[in-house]
């Protein structure tokens, strides 16, 4: 906390996953996927409208930050859930900010809906679309915005901005920031520093392995070129993220070559 700035608490969550009934809960591939899944999609609705009544319990806090994966796989019926669902957050009084992932769209821009006897392929929104259709989360509310990574800078309050960068497809095709958003990120930092602004950084995909075995099985689910940018960020004044993807509660830490400290602090799904 800097100086002379009031204490600022979030709740932060990640990989909702968010299931819509409507895209099939019967026969014997849904059956296959949901025993697959890591998540109970039968059920996922319910879930996570517990989720949302417990938040709206806690008295404290009023701004909620949610890194990534809103949806199972980018159905268009599960991005209306989960908008709803988030909706009901919003009505009860919290400020509520998203970024986007690969989840929200997926790579072939198709995923199945399931039937009594199989599945069909059904459209997901164009990776370019989740701006407009997650709008009213996070992007209406930026100060700055870097529209083609879909990444924006939110007052939270006096002394305090969030940085919600989206790391989807910004770096070789795959996950990380790309050049030109992490000099984006150096405007912006510099920026807040001048202004005596403290940064909560938020991202999707893990920046430090949040556990041994997870650098050997999900090391491709790592940020691309992420142990350069830890480095970087560090560097320049910004020492810790907030990231979600790996399903794992952890908190990690690294030094850059110049001895500045930085933190990933993951939140599980």
């Amino acid at each position: 906390m800097y100086k002379n700035h009031k204490p600022l608490t979030v709740n932060v969550i990640s990989d909702l996953h968010f299931y819509a009934k409507s895209t099939g809960i019967v026969g014997p591939e849904f059956e296959k996927a949901n025993a697959k899944s890591m998540f109970d999609l039968l059920h996922n609705e319910e879930i996570l409208e517990a989720l949302v009544k417990q938040l709206l319990k806690d008295n404290d806090t009023d701004i909620i930050l949610v890194s990534g994966d809103l949806t199972n796989n980018g159905e268009p019926d599960s991005h209306e859930g989960a908008k709803k669902l988030l909706q009901k957050l919003k009505d009860g009084g919290k400020q509520v900010y998203m970024i986007t992932a690969t989840h929200d769209f997926r790579g072939g821009d198709e995923t199945p809906k399931y039937t009594e006897t199989g599945s069909v392929m059904i459209k997901t929104p164009p990776r370019d679309t989740l701006w407009d259709i997650w709008y009213d989360f996070g992007p209406a509310q930026a100060i700055a915005t870097h529209r083609k990574s879909m990444s924006y800078v939110v007052q939270l309050a006096d002394g305090y901005r969030l940085f919600a960068l989206n790391d989807d497809s910004n770096w070789e095709n795959s996950s990380g920031f790309s050049e030109e958003l992490f000099h984006w990120i150096e405007e912006q930092a510099q920026d807040a520093k001048k202004n005596g602004q403290f940064i909560v950084p938020m991202t999707h995909h893990p920046m430090i392995s949040p556990s041994p075995f997870y650098s050997i099985i999900g090391a491709n689910d790592m940020m691309g070129d992420c142990t350069k940018r830890c480095h970087q960020l560090a560097d320049m004044g910004i020492p810790w993220m907030l990231t979600g993807h790996s399903h794992i509660q952890d908190i990690s830490y690294c030094y850059s070559e110049k001895g500045n400290i930085f933190y990933d602090i993951t939140t599980a799904a």
